[in-house]
C-alpha cells in the first residue's frame, strides 16, 4: 500500500525518534555564542576544559557529568580569582550559576526535556554586577 493512497491519515512516525530540541552552545547569561572548551589554567582542584564569555561569565565542561561538586568549586574559583572570596559569596545575591546538558562533538547545548540528553554539562558562573 503506498502512502498516496490515504492523504488525510497522518504520517507514521518512527518510534523512539524525536527532534531534538537543541541549540547552539551559548551563554545563559547573555545568549551570544560560546567558543568551544579549551583546557584552563588550574586553580584547585583536578584540570577541567573551559572558558570565558564577553559578559564576564566563566564555564567549565564536566565531560561524564560525573564530578558536578568538583567543577561547580572550580568554576567559583576560577570566576572570582580565589577560593577564599568565591566562598565569601552568597548566592543568587553576588552570583549567579546554572548547568546546561552539552553535546561535545556537535557543540550544543540540550533543552530541558529533550528526549536526547548528554551526559556532558557545562557549569556557568558570573558575578552579579552591584
Amino acid at each position: 500500500m503506498a502512502e498516496d493512497e490515504y492523504p488525510d491519515r497522518p504520517k507514521k512516525q518512527r518510534y523512539g525518534l524525536k527532534p531534538r530540541k537543541d541549540k547552539e552552545a551559548s551563554c545563559p547569561f547573555c545568549g551570544k555564542v560560546l567558543e568551544r572548551p579549551r583546557n584552563v589554567e588550574r586553580t584547585r582542584t583536578s584540570g577541567f576544559r573551559g572558558g570565558a564569555c564577553e559578559c564576564g561569565a566563566v564555564f567549565l565542561l564536566d565531560e561524564n557529568g560525573n564530578h558536578g561538586g568538583e567543577a561547580i568549586v572550580e568554576v567559583m574559583t576560577a570566576g572570582c580569582g580565589s577560593w577564599e572570596k568565591a566562598w565569601a559569596l552568597t548566592p543568587d545575591v553576588d552570583y549567579r550559576q546554572t548547568v546546561a546538558s552539552y553535546d561535545i562533538r556537535a557543540h550544543r547545548i540540550s533543552e530541558p526535556g529533550d528526549a536526547y540528553e548528554p551526559a556532558a554539562k557545562l557549569y556557568f558562573f558570573r558575578i552579579n554586577s552591584r
